[in-house]
Order: C-alpha cells, then sequence, then structure tokens
C-alpha cells in the first residue's frame, strides 16, 4: 500500500519556515543565507533517502532515485527554494518538499522506478533578488547564456 509521507512533508515546511522566518512571511534571498539554509535542509534529507544529490553551475541541486532503468528519460519534480521578501513558506518549497515525500512513499511501499525520478531544488527564481528571473531554471534548461 502506497502512503504518502506526510510527517517529512511536515517537517520539511516547519524546518524551512524556522531557517528562514522573517515577519511577516519567510525570507529566503536568491544566492543568500536563506536560500542556501534551505538547500542545506533539503540535501540531507535527499542524502537520508538515499539518493544521489549533484549540482550544476548555477547551483541548482539535482536528487535522484535511478530507477530500474536508468538510460530511460527522468521524471522530473520540483520547484525553487528562494523567496521574495516577506513570502509564504509553501512558495516553491512545497514542489520540492511534494517531491521528496513522493519518493520516500514509494521506497517505504517497496517500489522501484522504471526510469530515473530527479527531485530538482531550482536556484534563483524570483526576479527581485536580480535584474533577470529564472536564473535556476534556465541554467538547468540550458538556456541561461
Amino acid at each position: 500500500m502506497l502512503n504518502a509521507d506526510i510527517a517529512l512533508a511536515g517537517r520539511l515546511l516547519d524546518a524551512l519556515q524556522e531557517a528562514s522566518v522573517d515577519e511577516p512571511g519567510i525570507t529566503r534571498d536568491a544566492y543568500g543565507k536563506g536560500e542556501e539554509a534551505a538547500h542545506t535542509i533539503v540535501l540531507k534529507e535527499a542524502e537520508r533517502l538515499g539518493l544521489i544529490t549533484t549540482r550544476d553551475a548555477a547551483g541548482n541541486l539535482f536528487m535522484t532515485w535511478p530507477g530500474e532503468h536508468r538510460e530511460r528519460a527522468p521524471w522530473i519534480v520540483g520547484s525553487h527554494l528562494d523567496s521574495v521578501p516577506h513570502g509564504g513558506n509553501f512558495d516553491g518549497a512545497a514542489g520540492v518538499v511534494a517531491g521528496l515525500a513522493a519518493v520516500s512513499a514509494l521506497k517505504a511501499a517497496g517500489l522501484k522506478p522504471p526510469r530515473p525520478i530527479i527531485v530538482l531544488a531550482i536556484r534563483a527564481e524570483e526576479s527581485t533578488w536580480f535584474p533577470t528571473s529564472y536564473i535556476g531554471s534556465r541554467a538547468a534548461f540550458g538556456q541561461l547564456e
């Protein structure tokens, strides 16, 4: 039986909020202290789950469960971990947390995917920090000059 790992999701979202609280919300500044703390939190969880972790030149964090057929195109799930100043804790982070919770649930059920699953934590998506938007995702997909 497959059960969502709600405990993992709650624990991660609580840790992210605690690391970046900035009333009246949270602040995870792109390439700053807040975003770096968030990446450290999810990296530790990925390692606990036994995922392979790599980073690209932009600092995007790829957390990979290889699957049965490593040569197949991966399923990719995730989002960004930075925020606007005084933003919401779930903005972006919910996508990364959901990916890790899904992988945890699949592993707990003894399942292995037929292809790799990559949980992607993208850097620097919020445009308030720089004069350009989507730095991390553009870099991840080869669109950043």
